[in-house]
């Protein structure tokens, strides 16, 4: 009594037939409690875990290194890892757990690799979004086919691993960390994207076309989907109204805020907190 637990939506499917395809796990884990935690733990699937929110550390026979908000860890059967919030402020985080000779051959093939574990594409909209149409799916008993999951999760795995290339180069990371910055700067309030550009000291045009090619989407609808993912976590906690988390995002009407939360989710934001 007294200690809050993370908040989670996990879910699970029976074991896959030997040699099977498929997705056995998938969830989210919205989590400001005690420190999240996992310990000296192997498993037998692979899995993917983005970082949503906060940060902490992972480690496994190789040695520690940070994440943060962005950072996606790439888990591998048989392998033993941690990874843990220890002082930040909060986890938040998005996973699927897979398994299959598909997957197999993309460790073979080096796309992932156990010798670099976390990838570093960013806090991606378009990548978010790709988690959390695989978690409606799976939430909703609709990706049964082994063939289809294959193929939904390979091209998740090319988008993170293109997007870490890219952010590795340089070009990509002072841009995109400010400009992310800039948007996501008092979420309930109204954003003067003009004004935004000039403190990046470009034209609203330069600016906008230059944020479409780094974060893959205008930096209007980018906002949008962090406001939605905002919304996701104070749904999670569950102790605000629907009313009072749409006022808190700056939302005054609340028919809109569901119908844009429908939009960005493909759930009303009360099947949401359900779900959780």
């Amino acid at each position: 009594m007294g200690k809050s637990r993370p908040m989670s939506r996990i879910l699970f499917r029976e074991s896959l037939s030997p040699g099977g395809t498929g997705l056995v796990g998938a969830g989210y884990i919205f989590d400001k409690g005690p420190p999240h935690e996992v310990r000296e733990r192997t498993l037998k699937v692979y899995a993917l875990v983005y970082v949503l929110d906060g940060g902490g550390w992972y480690a496994d026979t190789r040695g520690e290194r940070p994440l943060r908000a962005g950072d996606c860890l790439v888990l591998f059967p048989g392998l033993t890892h941690s990874y843990y919030r220890k002082d930040s402020p909060r986890w938040d985080e998005c996973f699927l757990m897979f398994s299959g000779g598909v997957f197999e051959q993309l460790e073979r093939d080096r796309l992932i690799a156990r010798d670099r574990p976390v990838l570093s594409p960013g806090l991606k909209p378009p990548l978010v979004a790709a988690f959390d149409g695989v978690i409606q799916e799976f939430v909703r008993e609709r990706l049964l086919d082994g063939a289809i999951l294959a193929a939904r999760v390979h091209l998740l795995l090319a988008e993170l691993a293109a997007a870490h290339r890219a952010a590795a180069l340089g070009g990509e990371e002072a841009f995109a960390s400010r400009a992310r910055a800039l948007v996501e700067e008092n979420l309930a309030a109204p954003c003067d994207f003009r004004a935004v550009a000039r403190r990046m000291n470009l034209s609203y045009e330069r600016f906008r076309k230059r944020f479409v090619q780094e974060l893959g989407m205008p930096p209007a609808k980018y906002r949008v989907r962090r406001r939605i993912d905002r919304a996701k976590t104070l749904l999670a906690e569950g102790r605000l109204p629907l009313k009072a988390v749409a006022e808190r995002l700056g939302y005054c009407d609340l028919y809109f805020f569901c119908r844009q939360f429908k939009q960005e989710t493909g759930v009303t934001p009360g099947a949401f907190r359900r779900s959780v």
